[in-house]
């Protein structure tokens, strides 16, 4: 029996955790930038490295310009981004800090891969 990781998240998650840092570092860089929402989210829907998530930040896009917050938006994908995630955008909405709250949740999503790494070698 071999155990992989990688694969029983990839099976259970909308998106890769690597994917999800990826996205989240890069939304962070832009926003610091002063690059406007609909700029990042037209942008990382371009970047995207797989079909699925680019069907969703195509989604988060559109309830963007219709009027949603991005936590809102966000909230309609409860299988690619959790409540905390959800929530640290919500309150960095809220507060007027969005770039500070969104640095903070790369770090989940890599420690995740690493982790996920880790467990598949120590296994394999």
């Amino acid at each position: 029996m071999s155990l992989n990781l990688g694969k029983f998240f990839e099976k259970h998650s909308a998106v890769k955790p690597k994917e999800m840092a990826i996205f989240t570092n890069q939304l962070k860089v832009m926003l610091r930038s002063g690059i406007p929402i609909i700029k990042c989210l037209d942008t990382l829907e371009r970047q995207a490295s797989s079909e699925r998530f680019k069907e969703v930040v195509i989604d988060m896009h559109k309830s963007v310009i219709g009027g949603q917050s991005l936590s809102q938006a966000m909230g309609n994908h409860p299988k690619v981004f959790s409540n905390l995630y959800i929530h640290m955008v919500k309150a960095g909405e809220a507060t007027g800090s969005f770039s500070y709250f969104c640095g903070r949740l790369p770090g989940r999503y890599e420690n995740c891969t690493c982790f996920c790494g880790s467990v598949q070698r120590l296994w394999g």
